[in-house]
């Protein structure tokens, strides 16, 4: 049997995030949810996900920014995709979260869950290391 893609979900939301893994759960995701963004290069390291859903605002001493910024100069994280999903929607924070290497930014607000779920997916399979039917949509 193949292995499901892994998504980390940083999230505080609880709200959200509880829509949020149900739904990407339900395509066919390992979720692992977290709240802040503590020993973040270790714990992308040691979970080996497929992507990562980053939002920019979480409790604790690094933010979003600076949790992209610690993965993407860690050689060890740094190939794993960032999709920023956040309710900013500022063409200033777009630009920054996507220069320190996110590779997109969506505005919470403008996908409900089974779109943020088929974005997912369509990256992954873009990426050729998953194709459609590894997905239950």
């Amino acid at each position: 049997m193949k292995k499901k893609p892994k998504i980390l979900m940083f999230e505080d939301d609880p709200f959200i995030k509880d829509i949020y893994f149900k739904k990407l759960a339900q395509v066919g995701f390992e979720v692992k949810s977290f709240e802040d963004y503590s020993n973040i290069s270790n714990l992308v390291n040691s979970e080996k996900p497929d992507i990562l859903l980053i939002d920019l605002l979480v409790p604790g001493d690094v933010d979003g920014f600076e949790a992209i910024r610690l993965l993407k100069t860690d050689k060890r994280t740094k190939e794993v995709p960032i999709i920023i999903v956040s309710n900013i929607d500022n063409e200033d924070q777009v630009k920054r979260g996507l220069s320190l290497g996110a590779v997109d930014y969506l505005v919470k607000a403008l996908y409900d869950p089974r779109e943020l779920a088929e974005f997912f997916i369509n990256h992954l399979v873009e990426t050729g290391k998953f194709k459609k039917e590894d997905f239950n949509i």
